[in-house]
């Protein structure tokens, strides 16, 4: 069983399922925790790693990164849960390959100002960063995942909480543009 909790509520979401796996006897093999505090380590194998938040900036990299290496090691068959909340967008925030960090930064600052609603936000920011849009349940294809989700977006419009890291992306470059356009 891997645990890999992001968001603002990630701490203590990792902290529950990790108590609800011990009492089931299930051993955590590892995960990671990224939340926008350092808090100890709600068990020996979820390290927690700092994000940064509204915007990703150095410590984002780093999580980012760190979530690569832990979805690196996670082997078919095995038993992955997301625990997934607000905030994951710029916790994780990284550029997906052709985008620099700094032109990401400026898209965040920019959305930030523009008046859009969040889900609006992050159907744009998906398209431009390293685990949005899908591209987490990618990355740990063939294992189990389970995504359990406290959502800060009106709707419950599971692709746009967090960027959807582990739902596909139903928007087309089309529309994108006009939301970007607006």
């Amino acid at each position: 069983l891997w645990i890999l909790a992001l968001g603002k509520a990630a701490w203590p979401m990792a902290d529950a399922a990790a108590r609800h796996a011990r009492r089931g006897g299930r051993a955590i093999a590892g995960g990671l925790v990224v939340a926008p505090d350092q808090a100890p380590a709600p068990d020996a194998a979820l390290p927690v790693v700092q994000g940064d938040h509204p915007e990703p900036g150095g410590a984002s990299l780093v999580a980012a990164e760190l979530l690569g290496q832990i979805v690196a090691r996670v082997r078919p068959g095995d038993d992955v849960w997301v625990l997934l909340s607000g905030g994951t967008t710029s916790l994780i925030g990284a550029p997906r390959t052709g985008v620099t960090h700094p032109e990401l930064r400026e898209l965040y600052a920019r959305l930030l100002a523009s008046g859009l609603d969040i889900g609006d936000m992050n159907r744009i920011r998906k398209r431009f960063t390293r685990w949005g849009g899908g591209k987490l349940a990618a990355a740990l294809a063939p294992a189990r995942v389970l995504q359990l989700v406290v959502s800060d977006v009106i709707g419950d419009d599971l692709p746009s909480i967090g960027s959807g890291p582990c739902v596909p992306d139903p928007m087309t470059a089309a529309d994108t543009r006009a939301l970007l356009q607006r």
